[in-house]
């Protein structure tokens, strides 16, 4: 149902436009026919307020409650509707399953991701096997099986832990090799013998 509009017909009807350009009514009368045309604008502006506040005032301006939103069809309802679905999309914005890893991310890892991601922007799939292509990226396992292949071995198969090492004095094998833990057994001459515990 739209607004109710007072025609142009009503206007005429009550108003002084009917009357001669000399009317000859009573002073009276007269003064009723001026006062009906204040009366029917001010009657129209009345039940205008009426109709928006009336439960059809929303439709009757074209507003129509959202899908998801929960109010009448008033205007006010819709926008206090609207309102509260904005505060409980606000609650739980950052509700997710993966909101400590997200938020535990640095512009500098973000940095380096967009860095990998322009270095290997013409690597494709990622493969299964060493294919020694430039268009793919082997898995870490596949290059370790080809390195297999060549005869290489892991560094914890050449010194395993209990493995013992003999160094020059002032040589530490931590130093030397870059990992493992070592602990000093003993001391001969010039050498050190050290035990790999880790």
């Amino acid at each position: 149902m739209a607004f109710t509009k007072v025609d142009e017909a009503e206007i005429r009807a009550a108003g002084v436009t009917p009357l001669t350009d000399s009317p000859t009514l009573p002073p009276a009368q007269l003064k009723e026919k001026f006062d009906q045309k204040g009366d029917m604008a001010l009657d129209a502006f009345n039940n205008h307020i009426d109709e928006l506040e009336a439960t059809t005032a929303a439709s009757n301006i074209g507003a129509t409650v959202p899908t998801g939103v929960t109010a009448a069809g008033t205007v006010q309802s819709v926008l206090g509707g609207l309102a509260l679905l904005a505060v409980a999309a606000d609650a739980v914005k950052h509700s997710h399953e993966n909101k400590q890893l997200l938020d535990g991310l640095t512009s500098g890892q973000f940095s380096g991701y967009d860095a990998l991601v322009t270095n290997y922007g013409s690597i494709s799939p990622v493969t299964t096997l060493n294919a020694l292509s430039n268009t793919s990226l082997p898995t870490c396992k596949a290059v370790a099986d080809y390195i297999s292949t060549l005869g290489f071995k892991t560094f914890d198969a050449v010194y395993p832990v209990g493995c013992i090492v003999f160094c020059e004095l002032g040589v530490a094998p931590a130093t030397l090799y870059g990992q493992g833990t070592w602990t000093s057994v003993g001391a001969a001459g010039d050498l050190i013998a050290y035990k790999r515990t880790a």
